[in-house]
């Protein structure tokens, strides 16, 4: 009896999830770490070249956070990746027959805005880097819908990295589809969502018909991402 009570104090306390939230884009209505990375990856000899490579006042530059802007947290602290971890891999599920090559060139164009918002604010590294093989993905897009709730486009799921959405013909048009995709993979960034309409990660969908290269991301969206980046103490994913 007392080795079955173990076993099951352990099964329940392996399940309980790190970050719980879950973050629904819908249509309407570790441990801390101190300075620029943490203590193990000055272990590493290619990943101690990679911070010395990098601007030597990247953490001397002030970057305030722009307002009604929300990020994930935890203990009052900011939670993001380290950024050794950079870039991270992701796997897009392919679907049946010759769709899977639409869906992909989704994941490059998305995956491209954010890399390029990453150089501009002086990270020195891309955020994501799109792979054909779900074995060394950090984070996977799925396709089926089988993740996303009624009512919405598009879900983050932090703890399991995944990132659900529609299938292709269930969305108004390609924009649609890339403005969902960047809004759901800065979630996996660490951001949560703003009140201003005009940004990427305003909580709801915005309604409007555009082309994939109408699809930007705003100089807000930028700032709360090198604010983030730029924190000095943080906990890492």
């Amino acid at each position: 009896m007392k080795i079955l009570i173990s076993t099951l104090i352990l099964s329940c306390c392996f399940f309980v999830p790190l970050y719980t939230q879950e973050v629904e884009y819908k249509q309407s209505g570790a441990s801390t770490v101190l300075g620029q990375e943490s203590h193990g990856a000055l272990d590493d000899i290619s990943n101690l070249f990679f911070l010395i490579s990098r601007s030597s006042n990247w953490y001397d530059v002030v970057r305030p956070k722009p307002d009604r802007y929300e990020y994930v947290q935890k203990d009052s602290l900011p939670v993001r990746w380290d950024i050794t971890c950079f870039p991270l891999k992701v796997y897009s599920k392919p679907r049946v027959g010759n769709k899977s090559k639409a869906y992909l060139h989704f994941i490059c164009q998305a995956t491209s805005i954010w890399n390029e918002v990453a150089q501009d604010i002086g990270l020195g590294v891309d955020f994501f880097q799109p792979v054909h093989d779900s074995l060394e993905a950090d984070i996977r897009v799925d396709w089926s819908g089988r993740y996303v709730p009624f009512g919405a486009v598009g879900i983050a799921k932090l703890r399991l990295r995944i990132i659900g959405m529609l299938p292709k013909k269930q969305y108004k048009n390609k924009g649609e589809i890339i403005e969902m995709l960047l809004h759901e993979l800065c979630h996996l960034l660490g951001v949560k969502h703003s009140k201003v309409a005009n940004d990427i990660m305003f909580e709801l969908a915005h309604s409007h018909d555009h082309e994939p290269s109408d699809v930007k991301v705003s100089t807000r969206d930028r700032q709360m991402l090198a604010w983030l980046y730029a924190a000095k103490v943080y906990h890492s994913f």
